[in-house]
């Protein structure tokens, strides 16, 4: 038979990492000027294979800031991701950018399965 007693001591407290009247994110946010950089980077970084920014007609210009914000933005939810992945498909569709064709299936047995060479 186990006998039950109790304990009259309390466990330690434990530090957290959020404590009254200190900051969780002591560094703050990114300014509007330095997420503005970044999108700005991003940006040209996209455009260079259409010969930089300045070669860009505004529409499509408008388009490829619009993909660097969506690319630099963190989605919240998994329905975020998804809709990102759509937008940005759209987007770079519309100025241009197909994606590359499929890979072709290989010639071990997993390309077989995948082919339907099995039997």
């Amino acid at each position: 038979m186990q006998k039950q007693h109790q304990t009259t001591e309390q466990k330690p407290k434990r530090e957290y990492n959020f404590k009254p009247g200190r900051s969780g994110n002591p560094a703050g946010r990114l300014s509007n000027a330095v997420q503005m950089a970044r999108v700005e980077a991003k940006a040209r970084e996209l455009a260079a294979e259409f010969g930089g920014l300045e070669s860009l007609s505004a529409a499509k210009r408008a388009l490829i800031e619009q993909a660097a914000m969506l690319l630099i933005r963190r989605p919240r939810t998994s329905e975020d991701v998804v809709r990102h992945a759509n937008a940005l498909t759209k987007i770079l569709r519309t100025i241009g950018v197909r994606p590359d064709k499929p890979a072709k299936l290989g010639t071990g047995a997993l390309g077989a399965i995948l082919r339907g060479d099995h039997g």
